[in-house]
């Protein structure tokens, strides 16, 4: 069991770090954390996050190997908010120097890599939860375990899609931002693996065939593409054949003028369920009824995300959302980079356009949409939708996937 208040320290503040240290902060004023350290490696531009974290007594560090040899053994959780191709090494230095994980989504950039962390947890006696933070909702949990109690019947197929803009600054912010590696790191970025990867992972976890558990992805069919000059895409059409039979197919892009905000549509033998990101979940069972819950929004799932980490520092059996979750998105991710190849989206179907009146520049695919509307609404590929750039998936099984690349 864990000191009480548990004592925490947090790797990173800046960029999406702030949140993870705003929830600390929050957790630490009603007397739930102990803030012991942090790793600020920018202290001159975080003032006002390293004012915050001395004022709960709080030992600032540059380095996070430095701030885990010296807590060493004194720690209950390490946070860590950072850039993909570090999530790795900092999980397994955190677990080394006897501290449970809360590690910022993807858990690790390749699958050898989730796999080490799957061996090292269970042997420090310490756990790792991952940042997914939709999987963490009570409301999505129990869609869960009514999908297993066999609400709608047999599952058949789930489809997911959400279209994010982003511009110029978006892939400007980071040096990995849009990269496949880092100098000899993977970093495998793209809408699957970092901004829309929530929702992949939560397409995964719900086609799972226990309360706790996420569908294990047997084969792959790849639709890559970009409109920019990046090294990863910037748009994809995937399906994804499961372990129970469910066929995923998952629609994600940056490139695109329009937003459409995350949705799942799972269809059953006896009925169907449907989840956006703006308007809830609308279940309807041939056994049940229909339920409707409305939408809870991010801030509420990272609050419960939270919640359900600190639980689990006291209740060995608390749901988080492990690396045996994670490592499915991960198979998903590094299969389909490993399908490949990753197509230039030809030049007379990119438009230039301005990210607001007085906004940035940003290429986006023409009326894409329109295309992509037509595939989820039909289960298809892009390509068998009759989408004029696209060409046909590669495909690549999943199972004894070994290393990436394989």
């Amino acid at each position: 069991m864990p000191r009480h208040p548990p004592r925490a320290a947090i790797i990173g503040v800046s960029g999406y770090g702030k949140i993870y240290l705003e929830r600390l902060l929050h957790h630490a004023a009603r007397g739930e954390f102990d803030v012991t350290a942090a790793t600020v490696i920018n202290r001159e531009t975080e003032q006002a996050a390293c004012t915050a974290l001395e004022a709960c007594g709080a030992m600032i560090y540059g380095d996070y190997h430095e701030m885990l040899e010296a807590q060493s053994g004194q720690l209950d959780l390490v946070l860590i908010p950072t850039g993909i191709h570090w999530h790795a090494r900092m999980t397994l230095a955190a677990l080394a120097a006897g501290a449970n994980v809360l590690v910022e989504k993807p858990l690790a950039a390749t699958v050898q890599d989730v796999r080490a962390i799957q061996e090292t947890a269970p042997a420090s006696g310490r756990f790792v939860a991952v940042g997914f933070q939709d999987i963490y909702l009570e409301d999505n949990l129990a869609v869960k375990r009514r999908l297993v109690g066999g609400a709608l019947g047999r599952i058949r197929r789930i489809r997911g899609r959400g279209l994010w803009p982003r511009d110029d600054t978006y892939y400007a912010r980071n040096d990995w931002a849009g990269r496949l590696q880092v100098g000899e790191d993977w970093v495998l970025d793209s809408p699957l693996a970092n901004a829309l990867a929530h929702f992949l992972n939560l397409a995964l976890f719900l086609a799972g065939s226990t309360p706790a558990e996420s569908a294990a992805p047997v084969a792959i069919e790849a639709e890559l593409y970009r409109a920019r000059p990046i090294a990863s895409f910037d748009t994809a059409a995937i399906r994804v054949r499961t372990r129970p039979g469910v066929e995923i197919c998952f629609y994600a892009s940056h490139s695109c003028a329009e937003t459409a905000e995350p949705e799942l549509h799972i269809e059953g033998d006896d009925g169907t369920a449907v989840w956006s990101a703006v308007g809830g979940w609308i279940v309807r069972s041939g056994r049940e009824g229909e339920a409707v819950l409305p939408a809870r929004g991010e801030t509420q799932a990272r609050r419960e995300m939270f919640q359900r980490v600190l639980q689990r520092l006291h209740d060995p059996l608390a749901f988080v959302c492990g690396p045996e979750i994670a490592i499915q998105h991960i198979l998903c991710v590094n299969g389909a980079h490993a399908a490949g190849p990753i197509r230039d989206i030809p030049a007379r179907f990119v438009e230039t356009r301005r990210a607001g009146p007085r906004g940035p520049l940003q290429p986006v695919i023409a009326d894409l949409g329109s295309q992509i509307g037509r595939a989820f609404s039909a289960g298809l590929l892009l390509h068998e939708s009759g989408c004029p750039w696209a060409a046909p998936a590669a495909k690549l099984s999943l199972e004894n996937f070994p290393i990436f690349p394989p």
